[in-house]
């Protein structure tokens, strides 16, 4: 069985300076978002889902757009995480697996992206190139 070692911080920033900080920007903003999901009940809940999953769209795009930054506050992320975020839960793969058949492009990439933005102690992204640098520097 194959073990995966996570990347180093000195290995995300490399990453990231070669894309000229796109990266790091575009994330800044999901985290953002994904904070307001956890902030946020019903009607207001799913608008702010949904603009998270259009900006881990744009994230997984192989040209992603670069959007002016959302304005940041001066505070760390909000440590409390809802387990269940409409219609997903953090623990149950199901949902996960709904969630990807009933929304057109949003595969395993996409999803794990949605899923390590709104629980980043519980989940990690998963695609190809994320996998091949991970083998690259194990």
């Amino acid at each position: 069985m194959c073990q995966m070692a996570m990347l180093t911080r000195a290995e995300v920033d490399l990453l990231n300076a070669r894309f000229g900080g796109l990266p790091t920007r575009l994330w800044h903003d999901i985290e953002l978002l994904a904070d307001r999901v956890h902030a946020t009940y019903g009607d207001e809940q799913r608008l702010a889902l949904h603009h998270l999953m259009l900006a881990v769209t744009n994230f997984k795009a192989r040209l992603p757009i670069d959007p002016p930054p959302l304005p940041s506050p001066a505070v760390e992320r909000a440590g409390a995480e809802l387990v269940e975020v409409g219609d997903l839960h953090r623990d149950k793969p199901a949902t996960w697996r709904a969630l990807e058949q009933s929304t057109r492009g949003f595969g395993v990439p996409r999803s794990s992206a949605l899923l390590a933005a709104l629980w980043p102690r519980h989940h990690a992204v998963i695609d190809r190139r994320s996998l091949s640098v991970a083998f690259a520097l194990a």
